[in-house]
């Protein structure tokens, strides 16, 4: 996922206790919406804004441990799955 985040937020950074932190608060939410879909829990919207001006959300600890969950379980099968393989 950290990938595709990088990807998806050329301008962003994913911390590794699982903080998604953007500039542009839409993005954020397009994020936030993805972890919904993959059944990650998380802070409820919107995100949060920080007095640096850069929004952030963070996983719960059991969305952290389903998405390691997941990738493990992925990577296990094969090493070049990833989670649009995924169905919720």
């Amino acid at each position: 996922m950290y990938f595709l985040i990088k990807g998806f937020l050329p301008d962003g950074s994913v911390s590794v206790n699982t903080k998604f932190n953007q500039m542009d608060k839409n993005k954020l939410e397009l994020v936030m919406k993805l972890c919904d879909q993959l059944g990650y829990k998380h802070i409820p919207y919107p995100p949060e804004l920080r007095s640096n001006g850069i929004f952030e959300f963070r996983l719960y600890s059991n969305g952290t441990r389903k998405f390691y969950d997941d990738i493990q379980g992925l990577y296990t099968k094969d090493p070049l799955l990833g989670l649009w393989h995924k169905h919720v």
